[in-house]
């Protein structure tokens, strides 16, 4: 026993100062990263500090908080995440992060009441206008699964996402029966839709023969989970993103596309604004339905729609 007690301190000695060694090189590698002139480096070195508290991430993050890069817009996201989940959001004041992030912070931080919009729809709306009734209510209209199904499903851009979302919000019961009959119809719209909405409630994913390029692109990404695919794809000849292959990327992998949502629409990249917030709201409809709708109703007010709903992601995960 006696010759027991001097191994086994030894042994604890040892452990104790590899600790020490493995920590102090650890934060070496941080430091390092971080302050590397390479925005690839400091992204690595924030992901690493992603277990941190408040105060060890601020002095470590402070110095890019400001550099408008990549790598500061994590930086940012990283110290007001874990501001929300310490509950220091007041501590914010006075740090170097993007004013609105920090407006937006603070009104998530708050008490409020966000009262469901009631619209004034006109007689006679455009079909597109109809479908968004699925998540705006009217003062005079009402949005029915049979009249949204009736509706064409084409929009004005070509793509069906709001008709799949519309339906897909409405629907009560998983929508087999229609998305059968429009697999098999002979309008490429109708089987893109089928596509969708099949993938979107969970159901077998189809298999359509096809020689059209966007719709085996769609399936494709859709049946093999390919996300390079859908990345590849996202956007068209003229630079704006295909609504369509921007949901089967949601659908696939929300996790990594979402991020890729918000800073596409703050970007303008989406030739009809209401689609991306759409998608947006089907997704994650108890953030969104909580920002005021009145946000939504010019270029400038959704552009703080938006960094309210990405503040809102950064709340829901404290």
């Amino acid at each position: 026993m006696k010759r027991l007690l001097p191994f086994l301190f030894t042994i604890s000695i040892a452990v104790i100062t590899g600790f020490f060694v493995a920590n102090f090189q650890s934060q070496f590698q941080i430091h390092k990263l971080l302050t590397s002139t390479s925005t690839t480096d400091q992204l690595r070195g924030i992901e690493l500090l992603k277990e941190s508290t408040f105060d060890e991430l601020l002095p470590l993050l402070e110095p890019i908080l400001d550099s408008n890069t990549d790598s500061s817009e994590m930086a940012q996201q990283l110290l007001v995440k874990h501001a929300f989940q310490e509950n220091r959001i007041l501590d914010l004041q006075g740090v170097s992060i993007d004013p609105e992030l920090y407006e937006s912070a603070l009104w998530w931080n708050t008490e409020r009441e966000n009262p469901t919009p009631r619209l004034n729809i006109i007689s006679n709306p455009s079909p597109w206008i109809e479908k968004l009734l699925a998540w705006y209510p009217s003062m005079n209209r009402e949005a029915t699964y049979p009249d949204l199904v009736s509706l064409p499903v084409r929009d004005r851009d070509g793509s069906v996402v709001l008709s799949v979302l519309a339906i897909n919000e409405l629907a009560s019961h998983k929508s087999r029966a229609l998305i059968q009959a429009w697999e098999k119809d002979y309008d490429l719209e109708r089987q893109k839709a089928a596509v969708l909405l099949s993938a979107i409630q969970g159901l077998p994913t189809l298999d359509i023969k096809t020689q059209n390029e966007s719709l085996a692109t769609m399936q494709k990404i859709i049946n093999e989970n390919n996300y390079k695919l859908a990345w590849r794809a996202l956007h068209k000849s003229d630079g704006t993103i295909d609504p369509d292959i921007a949901l089967a990327a949601m659908i696939i992998d929300q996790e990594r596309f979402m991020p890729i949502l918000i800073k596409t629409a703050q970007h303008d990249k989406w030739a009809h604004p209401e689609h991306a917030i759409i998608i947006a709201k089907t997704f994650s409809k108890e953030i969104a339905n909580q920002i005021p709708f009145a946000l939504l109703e010019n270029h400038k007010t959704r552009q703080k729609w938006w960094t309210f709903f990405s503040c809102g992601l950064l709340q829901e995960e404290r």
